[in-house]
């Protein structure tokens, strides 16, 4: 551990993951897109099991989601950077109904 202008900075992992400064965000885990990956069984299994471990250990968890906007309110610089995917998936996706695939 350092101190660096007044801020503690952590070093080795016992340090970092210190339950009294810690927490695990998870971020953009959705049904949507949780569907989409070829390890998705795996993926599940290990992520709640994360997320029990973590909370076991009284840290805080959180649950950050994107919010997608419809493209007519989408930025033109960055329409062309969503691949055929996204786009179409976008295209269908309910207003404000968010799947969240681990509690």
């Amino acid at each position: 551990m350092q101190d660096i202008d007044g801020k503690t900075i952590y070093s080795d992992i016992l340090e970092i993951a210190d339950p009294t400064h810690t927490a695990l965000v998870a971020w953009h885990v959705q049904k949507m897109l949780v569907d989409f990956i070829f390890n998705k069984e795996e993926f599940m299994k290990n992520i709640n099991l994360l997320i029990e471990s973590t909370r076991k250990c009284k840290i805080p968890v959180f649950f950050y989601f994107i919010e997608i906007l419809p493209p007519k309110f989408e930025s033109a610089t960055r329409l062309p950077a969503y691949n055929k995917m996204f786009a179409k998936m976008q295209l269908h996706m309910p207003a404000k109904k968010r799947n969240v695939s681990c509690s």
